[in-house]
């Protein structure tokens, strides 16, 4: 089942499932806060014509979404804002190459105590898939519903290989 991330909730465009992992549980804690990737898929996307220019930084480029599906457990003492949540995608030698990302959240904002999930959406060409074998997904810095860097700026890091 493709996950339900912007691309998907909002109807952006047709997704066609290439690979998926969907029992990673790769978590990390951060000052109290557990995020866990419980897992990833690899999606062709082609967007609808009213959806074209979220991916006009493409250049004309065949695209692919890696997305995430994210749960968040803030043990915390500080509120985390989900909707400021930053993700970046880095593939070998430290190359950025996700241009746009998209996060689709269960709320806004996480109370100490509370759990969330998120599915991140990270779209990149479709021609950098084939040739790196080591992915890195960054997420952080962490901020509050004010936007303020929580954790002095702190990320946490996955690292993946295809």
């Amino acid at each position: 089942m493709i996950f339900r991330d912007d691309f998907t909730a909002d109807n952006m465009g047709e997704k066609t499932l290439v690979a998926e992992v969907s029992d990673l549980n790769d978590s990390q804690e951060l000052e109290g806060v557990t995020v866990t990737v419980e897992g990833i898929q690899y999606v062709d996307v082609v967007p609808n014509e009213a959806n074209e220019g979220v991916c006009r930084n493409f250049e004309g480029e065949d695209i692919v979404i890696l997305a995430a599906k994210l749960a968040i457990d803030n043990e915390s003492n500080d509120t985390i804002s989900l909707r400021q949540l930053n993700t970046s995608l880095i593939m070998n030698n430290d190359e950025r190459h996700a241009i746009s990302s998209r996060n689709r959240i269960s709320q806004n904002k996480l109370d100490p105590g509370q759990l969330g999930k998120s599915y991140i959406a990270l779209l990149f060409q479709e021609k950098y898939v084939n040739i790196y074998e080591e992915l890195r997904m960054e997420v952080g810095p962490f901020r509050d519903s004010e936007a303020q860097e929580l954790f002095k700026g702190l990320e946490l890091i996955y690292h993946w290989n295809k």
